[in-house]
């Protein structure tokens, strides 16, 4: 064997000790891998539990969502574990197998628990005091169970009403109060409680002018609006412009003049039915307050001043309130309600002189109030002057089951028709209402719109709810311009104990997570 051959014979050797070093750090690398895996398999198995915990508590937000749209009053319904929904800290403990509801086709499981107010002593009956609702808003707590894993979701549910638009209107036409005598009355009656595509001609259209302000959402069971110009529907996109019965988007509006109508807010028309409750009786059974007959309501702050029994009213064309008095503290949420003392023979007349007989429960309204208050009347409220809010976190409902009014005399006050020589009487103007206002049969409407000279812009922070479409004001320059502003608070609160709509569903305002899970 030659040197050379020798040489190339001498490497073999060191091929073989390259190719077991090789294989020996590869298999350091696997055996690593493997280890690593291993050990990841136990938090990796933690992350899955927890997140199908998680998946489980929002099965629960849905499942109950579910129960209260199916039934409207599933809320009352509660602690019973055959239905797995409980009080506040009263869910079954983690080990327990009843009360627990599993997810259909898995191990996940959840237990529903009504939170109730801060009270903390909720029980499941319907309000008043049951202490479930809080300004109207319901929280639900669901937790989800899946092998010993617990999470935790928190459920803002509230229905759907009024208070979620600046205006709301059944028909977009007149009251029949205002057509002036019986006859015609009657007629308006009997014709014009249906939409504009198949109510009569006769029945009295009222047109949004071009200067009028709707800054908020807007809903209308009619099937269209009336309107001259461009006047402003909805205050941002956010904010939605529904027309119920609108066969479509096209013929949501008809001019009543020159323009064309391009909505600040979002159109949606045909939109879903949201239907006013036949009156405002149930206040009756909820109010702190109550009396009869014409009463006059002063407010101060948290102080209340009140006029009862008033004989007066219609001297000289006007409210007076006059006579001895009783003053009230008022606490966190008011109910006030003002009853007929026997019957009410008068119906509203749109030639107002405020001579209404004294039996009727019509209630005077004026002041700066500061803490939450509803005020019912079985007849009608009327805002003698500036009503607003003292603090931001005050909230008042003016609830009719007539008429919500703005107060305005003129002179002369005994007249038989629209007379081109009336005048402003001269006394308190209303020029800002804070309130949401709710007129189950008749309107939001300013008395003698039709008479004396212009009286500016009607403000209005709140919500508008009416069956009729009430004039503020004529096209002539009578009366008021519109400027309506929604009260955004109203998303999320309500004055006390305010009507909801027969046909509202729940919804979830808001939802989150939990963290750490509580019981309590």
């Amino acid at each position: 064997m030659n040197r050379c051959r020798r040489f190339v014979s001498d490497q073999e050797g060191f091929t073989l000790v390259a190719v077991t070093i090789t294989m020996m750090v590869l298999s350091l690398f696997a055996v690593s891998a493997w280890a690593a895996a291993n050990n990841a398999l136990p938090g990796t198995t933690k992350d899955s539990d927890s997140k199908r915990a998680y998946e489980a508590a929002e099965a629960g937000v849905q499942w109950y969502q579910f129960q209260v749209q199916r039934d409207t009053n599933y809320w009352t319904k509660c602690a019973d574990a055959t239905n797995g929904i409980f009080l506040k800290g009263g869910r079954p403990a983690t080990t327990a197998t009843t009360g627990w509801r599993n997810v259909p086709g898995s191990d996940e499981a959840f237990a529903v628990e009504l939170v109730g107010d801060t009270t903390d002593n909720a029980t499941c009956q319907a309000d008043p005091g049951s202490h479930l609702l809080t300004d109207g808003v319901l929280t639900v707590r669901s937790t989800g169970r899946f092998n010993g894993k617990l999470r935790q979701i928190v459920a803002k549910f509230r229905r759907a009403g009024f208070i979620d638009y600046i205006y709301y209107t059944k028909r977009e036409t007149a009251p029949p109060p205002s057509y002036g005598n019986a006859t015609n009355v009657q007629w308006a009656q009997d014709n014009c409680d249906q939409t504009r595509l198949t109510r009569p001609s006769g029945c009295t259209d009222i047109t949004f002018r071009d200067t009028d302000v709707i800054a908020g959402p807007f809903h209308t069971e009619d099937s269209s609006v009336l309107v001259c110009g461009n006047p402003q529907f909805g205050s941002s996109a956010a904010d939605k412009v529904e027309i119920v019965k609108a066969p479509n988007a096209s013929s949501w509006y008809k001019q009543g003049c020159s323009g064309s109508v391009t909505p600040t807010g979002t159109l949606v028309a045909p939109a879903k039915s949201l239907e006013l409750p036949k009156n405002n009786l149930q206040l009756a059974s909820q109010a702190t307050y109550k009396f009869k007959g014409n009463t006059c309501l002063k407010f101060s702050g948290a102080t209340l001043t009140v006029y009862p029994n008033q004989t007066t009213w219609g001297v000289g064309g006007t409210v007076n309130c006059t006579g001895a008095t009783t003053t009230y503290t008022l606490g966190a949420n008011t109910v006030i309600w003002v009853a007929n003392n026997g019957t009410c023979p008068d119906a509203y007349d749109y030639l107002q002189n405020y001579s209404n007989s004294s039996n009727c429960g019509d209630v005077a309204v004026s002041g700066n109030y500061g803490t939450n208050v509803t005020i019912g009347s079985e007849d009608d409220v009327i805002v003698t002057d500036d009503l607003k809010w003292a603090n931001t976190s005050a909230m008042m409902g003016l609830v009719a089951n007539q008429f919500v009014r703005v107060y305005h005399p003129v002179t002369p006050s005994n007249r038989s028709s629209n007379q081109g020589g009336c005048s402003n009487n001269g006394g308190s103007q209303v020029n800002e209402i804070d309130a949401a206002i709710l007129a189950t049969q008749g309107s939001f409407i300013t008395d003698n719109w039709d008479c004396g000279s212009g009286l500016g812009n009607l403000t209005v922070k709140g919500a508008i709810t009416q069956y009729w479409r009430g004039a503020v004001g004529t096209s002539g320059g009578n009366g008021y311009t519109k400027d309506y502003n929604y009260d955004k608070r109203l998303r999320y609160r309500e004055p006390p104990n305010f009507l909801d709509p027969t046909t509202a569903l729940w919804g979830v305002l808001r939802q989150s997570e939990q963290s750490p899970v509580q019981t309590g």
